[in-house]
């Protein structure tokens, strides 16, 4: 790629542009959502795609009278680099980039100033990304399905051509495999079958395939698409027989195969070990130690399926659902509307009997209550249901005894026809009720068609079935619905059996009731989630939910303290705060719901600053944690300083001891405050490095940083120390404007790879530093450095100026070497250099000497401390002292 910014307003000056790299062509499919919200590398969008996230270039075609409902308003806010178009859109971006149209559905690409289109912006769009020169090219959210990935807006307005829209996309393909261009389709979901289809984290994994791995030998090998910093992972899966089930536990156990992991499907041979993750199906009868992810159907519909760490059920980390008293947005209720409106369309092929077209039986009374009978030695019963209703004769019993005004069903459970149709001898305690066998009581059935006036259910997932056609329940035990009378159901058999007739009547309950279905439409997964390597890694990474939370959904627990609501906040200007804002989302629990922004949000509990100067934004100072991540002093912290506002707030967190010491001297009493003193740290994920191999390889990660005229990262120091140390050496430079540095490198006959933040986040950290041999610092200030520790994690030596931690870390020759000037940089690389082998079988004890220091343990001591600053109750009130220091 060149360097710098493009800043031409003609298309041909993009030609080549990006020759050799890979691009993602985005279009605004539903799809769109499994892409993070900062993809990794180049990426082309079309329209409003700028209201997920900033593509690096933007394709718009229609005027703005076509964007309908303010969509066009992301059009003209978008900060691309570049927007490409053949209309005077009448907007003031800086880099307009005006072409023609040329030839309809075309794929010759050797005209100046024309692409070829069709009807689809997405076509120009995979056009515009081969017109650049890309060498692999995927296809994300080019679905040609309903919906867009911001709302759910109907079908979509050409799918009735889908027939010649897929053959256009394969007529392109086509031409582009004949110059060497690789184009794949990254969405599961895509109507387009006329290019291969690969899974969207196989493709980003491996957009090295045109960067050497810089554990490798030579530039011809291509990075592995497993998930590196997973293959110590042990996985064991339950097999199960054909079906629904064991097809989902089949699927999981593949793509963690894919991952990396060692799978296992022989549970009895592991299940005592700790350190092997477990999925089980129910685990009714399951016993071991160690992470257990636990497997069921899911609730709606029923044949989606949930997991959970805690449990299925009333057990999951999803229970139980409260609801803060807000209705759903237009969006999600639609949405909802959408998801209910096609299972009740579902028809034949629906999980066995409960296929939603069949209809009644004919002898159907005309009213009657519902009541499916579940099986006594289940976990459910045996766990979550009052012990008086632990047997079916009782809830018959229970039943007829509240008398309600119309016949009562009872459904036998499917499993009680093979343990002896024990349920169909049941005792009837009124003559107008039946128990009807299973074989002649399909669930869809006796809820549609408005005869079922209700449910009566102890932990049955009808209760669910029911929501899809209108049916209200009552229910006797628990389970992920609301504890309380105030729900979507009754808790108790009524009295007045009209309060369960009339119960959605009440626009309370009814909003209740659909804010908990949207809950469970939100946090199940399907078939193709369990083949999806990104959902599937998020699952087995420890710390992880194994389920989105909805978004924009306020949860309140009760019968519990509600959930905290904290702000994280920075101001987006890339790198490291970036990546610290997605750490803490992730973090988000029981204990404390995460929000993180751009600027405070003002009906939070408490306040994480992450940039010192813009605490003073706050709402709350009382309620703020404030960190501070560097070692400036420069009376930054005095009266009149723009950190001033650390006096203010209730907590601070110190990266480095130096730091506190810079804030005490600036006059700020600190004996008042909650504090945290402790340094970062490295990811969970990173781990020994496997191999010793190749040449000898040096690394530098980070960017420059100037301050006060002065390059305080010292990069060019190691730049000269490669210079010195000859030929026989590979120098890897990851982070971002290194463009002079690898240049000069390069010039100097070094094999020199430049791996670049857009397509190295610090996800892929972990799997890049197995591939060097030492990593060297050279900063002149800095409260980390980051590099630090994560290179101990691996198992690297590191050369280090004495600058943040690195004296307290580093001790000379058993895991790495302070230096005073460049000189002594150069001797103690030669060193490692001299004694590989050595420095390599001693990388456990290396890693040893990280300690305990961890970003998620991190992470979860500053959302501590803020919790703290509510009070001993996490209500409000004075914050209660409390001082945590770096062990």
């Amino acid at each position: 790629m060149r360097d710098g910014p493009v800043r031409s307003h003609r298309l041909q000056d993009y030609r080549g542009l990006h020759a050799g790299e890979t691009i993602l062509v985005c279009g605004c499919g539903v799809s769109l959502n499994d892409l993070p919200l900062d993809p990794p590398g180049i990426t082309i969008g079309v329209n409003d795609i700028g209201r997920r996230f900033d593509p690096s270039y933007l394709v718009v075609l229609n005027p703005p009278s076509q964007f309908r409902g303010g969509r066009f308003r992301h059009v003209a806010e978008s900060r691309a680099q570049a927007l490409f178009t053949q209309l005077e859109l009448g907007i003031a971006h800086p880099r307009i980039v005006r072409f023609r149209l040329g030839e309809y559905a075309g794929t010759d690409l050797s005209g100046a100033t024309a692409l070829p289109y069709t009807r689809n912006s997405t076509y120009v769009a995979l056009c515009l990304a081969i017109y650049m020169g890309a060498k692999r090219i995927g296809l994300i959210g080019v679905d040609f399905t309903d919906d867009h990935f911001f709302a759910r807006t109907g079908p979509h307005p050409l799918g009735r051509e889908i027939g010649t829209i897929d053959r256009e996309f394969g007529a392109l393909a086509a031409a582009a495999r004949e110059r060497g261009v690789q184009v794949v389709n990254l969405s599961p979901r895509s109507r387009i079958t006329s290019l291969p289809k690969a899974p969207l984290s196989e493709f980003v994994a491996a957009q090295g395939t045109t960067r050497p791995d810089p554990g490798t030998e030579s530039g011809e090998t291509h990075m592995s698409t497993r998930v590196a910093d997973l293959q110590d992972l042990s996985v064991a899966v339950e097999r199960q027989g054909r079906g629904i089930v064991g097809d989902f536990l089949d699927a999981l156990a593949h793509t963690a195969a894919g991952l990396g992991c060692r799978v296992v499907r022989d549970l009895r041979s592991v299940a005592m070990r700790g350190d092997v993750i477990k999925i089980v199906w129910n685990g009714r009868g399951y016993r071991g130690r160690g992470h257990t992810l636990f497997c069921e159907h899911g609730w709606l519909p029923r044949w989606s399926y949930q997991i959970s760490p805690g449990g299925i059920n009333a057990s999951s980390h999803l229970a139980p659902f409260a609801w803060d008293g807000t209705a759903l947005s237009e969006q999600h209720a639609r949405s909802l509307a959408l998801h209910l409106s096609r299972l009740r369309e579902r028809g034949p092929g629906a999980y066995r009997y409960m296929q939603t077209q069949v209809e009644p039986a004919a002898d159907t009374p005309s009213e009657y209550i519902l009541v499916p009978l579940q099986m006594e030695w289940d976990t459910n019963i045996q766990r979550h249901v009052p012990a008086r209703f632990r047997r079916m004769q009782a809830l018959l019993d229970a039943v007829s005894q509240a008398d309600p005004p119309v016949p009562v069903i009872y459904k036998q459970h499917p499993a009680d026809m093979r343990r002896g149709n024990r349920q169909l001898r049941l005792r009837l305690g009124r003559k107008q009720d039946a128990i009807w066998p299973h074989e002649r009581a399909n669930i869809h059935a006796l809820l549609k068609g408005g005869r079922c006036r209700g449910i009566v259910s102890l932990n049955s997932n009808v209760v669910h079935d029911g929501i899809i056609w209108g049916v209200p329940a009552v229910v006797l035990g628990r389970n992920l619905w609301p504890q309380g009378d105030d729900g979507p159901f009754l808790t108790q058999l009524p009295g007045d059996w009209s309060r369960l007739f009339g119960l959605w009547s009440d626009p309370h309950r009814r909003a209740c009731r659909d804010a908990y279905a949207h809950y469970l439409m939100r946090h199940q997964w399907t078939r193709e989630d369990a083949s999806d390597p990104a959902k599937v890694r998020a699952l087995l990474v420890p710390g992880r939910a194994a389920a989105p939370q909805a978004r924009g959904q306020r949860v309140r627990r009760l019968g519990r303290p509600e959930a905290v609501k904290v702000n994280v906040v920075a101001a987006n200007r890339g790198w490291f705060f970036e990546d610290l804002k997605r750490h803490f989302a992730a973090a988000s629990g029981r204990r404390a719901r995460v929000v993180v922004s751009e600027r405070p949000v003002r009906d939070a509990g408490a306040w994480i600053f992450l940039r010192t100067r813009e605490a003073v934004q706050t709402p709350r100072p009382d309620h703020t944690v404030v960190q501070i991540h560097d070692m400036f002093d420069e009376g930054l912290y005095r009266p009149g300083g723009d950190r001033r506002c650390v006096e203010a707030c209730a907590g601070a967190v110190f990266t480095h001891p130096g730091q506190e010491r810079i804030v005490l001297d600036s006059g700020i009493d600190l004996s008042g405050k909650l504090t945290l003193k402790r340094p970062i740290g490295a990811l969970q994920g990173f781990s020994l490095r496997s191999r010793c191999s190749g040449p000898f390889t040096l690394a530098w990660v980070g960017r420059p940083v100037i301050h006060g005229g002065v390059e305080l990262k010292r990069v060019d120091w190691v730049v000269d120390a490669a210079s010195r140390l000859g030929r026989e050496l590979r120098v890897i430079l990851l982070g971002e404007r290194l463009e002079r540095q690898y240049a000069r490198l390069r010039k100097a006959g070094i094999d020199c790879r430049y791996l670049h933040r857009r397509a190295y986040p610090i996800e892929r950290y972990p799997a890049v530093y197995r591939g060097f041999d030492c990593v060297a610092i050279a900063s002149q200030s800095e409260a980390g450095p980051m590099s630090l520790f994560e290179a101990l994690a691996t198992g690297v030596p590191v050369v280090s100026t004495p600058v943040g931690w690195a004296q307290a870390m580093i001790r000379d020759g058993r895991n790495g070497f302070i230096v005073q000037c460049a000189e002594e940089m150069v001797s103690a690389i030669e060193r490692i250099r001299g004694a590989r082998n050595e420095w390599f079988q001693r990388r456990a004890e290396i890693r040893r000497s990280l300690g305990g220091y961890r970003l998620e343990g991190w992470v979860d001591e500053n959302l501590s401390l803020a919790l703290q600053t509510l009070g001993e109750r996490g209500g409000a009130g004075e914050p209660r002292p409390c001082r945590i220091l770096a062990g």
